[in-house]
């Protein structure tokens, strides 16, 4: 049986019109779920704070090497 090769490299870096793309297009999608998700966030961060009476983000404080608080 023969193997077959490949001919085309899958490993290639971007050129710099590709890279250029990417980048617009990554941006593009952040600021699209930032619109997004941000209505979603700002409700969630109200009915947290409507149903309890702690803080929004949780902090806690942890012990390290030595007995450091961190």
């Amino acid at each position: 049986m023969k193997k077959k090769v490949l001919k085309e490299n899958i490993l290639r870096g971007y050129t710099k019109i590709e890279y250029i793309q990417k980048r617009v297009i990554d941006y593009i999608m952040v600021i699209f779920l930032t619109l997004f998700l941000s209505p979603v966030m700002l409700y969630s961060i109200y009915r947290i704070k409507k149903e309890s009476s702690g803080p929004i983000f949780f902090k806690q404080l942890r012990v390290g090497l030595n007995g450091k608080k961190f």
